[in-house]
């Protein structure tokens, strides 16, 4: 993954106090060509450790997943347009 692969549309802080919370709108590569529609992706910040914990509601159920694109993203210092 590099610069390309990740278009960062505006990064904003949502709530900062004992932990900060940035909320990133942003597009992704997709596996099969093309770039992925505009996400929305809120991202806890505390230090060097993330977690993302998807929620499936309609079938109430949680969904566990190796990695997060957006905390490889902020990591790598991707550019905001």
């Amino acid at each position: 993954m590099d610069n390309d692969d990740v278009d960062v549309i505006q990064k904003e802080t949502v709530f900062k106090g004992y932990v900060a919370v940035d909320r990133y709108r942003l597009r992704h590569r997709l596996h099969g060509g093309g770039m992925s529609d505009v996400l929305d992706r809120e991202v806890v910040e505390r230090g060097h450790v993330s977690a993302v914990l998807p929620v499936d509601f309609a079938r109430d159920q949680v969904v566990l997943i190796r990695t997060s694109l957006v905390d490889g993203m902020r990591r790598r210092n991707y550019r905001t347009q």
